[in-house]
């Protein structure tokens, strides 16, 4: 049987408390990590579940509130620092990208040529409640 797991990171709070982080996920297939929302806290929550950041290669974010997308900014920091290269690909809906350049590129700026490096795609959805497909439109970022 191949490989599926679910990593319940946070839940249930969209204010962080000492029992509960605001909601992050992560389903493992095949060894495969695919993150869904990124709260404060899910990188904390990441490392004491013992997963490896270099297995993660997708993050899903539902909706574009604090508790769903605040944890992004130190999750990508942090893969910088890790001296991660490989690419990082952000599914969100509209209006994240704007939010998140802006502090990519100022904290990217005093990072060392090195750690720079990380490249993020962001993959914007729009869905409706009918069968209509998924529509996904795709903006490259990339540190220099």
């Amino acid at each position: 049987m191949e490989k599926f797991e679910l990593h319940i990171l946070g839940c249930g709070s969209a204010l962080p408390t000492t029992r509960h982080f605001p909601t992050s996920q992560i389903v493992n297939v095949r060894d495969k990590l695919f993150m869904i929302d990124c709260g404060e806290g899910a990188q904390l929550q990441f490392r004491k579940s013992h997963l490896k950041f270099s297995r993660l290669n997708h993050i899903f974010i539902s909706h574009l509130h604090g508790d769903h997308c605040f944890g992004l900014l130190g999750l990508i920091s942090t893969l910088n620092l890790l001296g991660r290269t490989a690419e990082l690909h952000i599914h969100s809906p509209k209006g994240l990208e704007t939010l998140l350049t802006p502090m990519l590129d100022f904290f990217n700026r005093q990072m060392t040529p090195k750690l720079a490096r990380i490249a993020v795609t962001f993959f914007r959805y729009s869905t409706t409640l009918s069968r209509i497909p998924l529509l996904i439109e795709t903006l490259h970022i990339k540190a220099v």
